[in-house]
């Protein structure tokens, strides 16, 4: 009887330890979010220019990981292509229209509230961040995005 009480707590005990490591905080404040959303880096919500090119590349558990080579005219995408090529895509092919993002959609998406946790690297002096790495869903698997910044020219605006 011991030998089997003592095997039905050990293959209890991880359950029960990944029960207590619940990091979310209560507010008093029905309206707030019952997880803590966190973000390091820098708290800008906006890129100034209007007109623009840059490479975006999106690191995730998603098919499309080739750089996206994506120019914004007056705040609006103008093109955003395959900037190489390579697992099914070819240089100059029309970009998915996932990727087809201005640098203030990605800041509006690092700022939403409904967010976990966020981490945006934007080097001090630098007009734009390098990265912006998302994870929707604190406790979710394959959820988590991390986009990366390069190559921005700013052509007006």
């Amino acid at each position: 009887m011991k030998t089997l009480l003592a095997a039905s707590l050990l293959a209890t005990l991880p359950f029960l330890a990944a029960c207590g490591s619940d990091d979310t905080t209560a507010t008093d404040d029905p309206a707030s979010p019952t997880t803590d959303a966190s973000t390091t880096g820098s708290t800008r919500t906006d890129f100034g220019p209007t007109s623009y090119s840059y490479t975006l590349k999106a690191a995730c558990f998603c098919a499309f990981i080739e750089p996206v080579r994506i120019t914004v005219e007056d705040d609006a995408i103008a093109s955003a292509v395959v900037a190489h090529g390579g697992r099914g895509f070819t240089k100059g092919q029309d970009a998915p229209e996932a990727l087809r993002l201005t640098i203030d959609d990605l800041l509006a998406k690092a700022a939403d509230p409904e967010v976990d946790q966020v981490d945006l690297d934007w080097p001090d002096g630098q007009d734009y961040p390098s990265s912006i790495a998302l994870d929707p869903i604190k406790n979710a698997v394959d959820d988590e995005v991390t986009y990366y910044l390069s190559d921005v020219t700013v052509t007006g605006g």
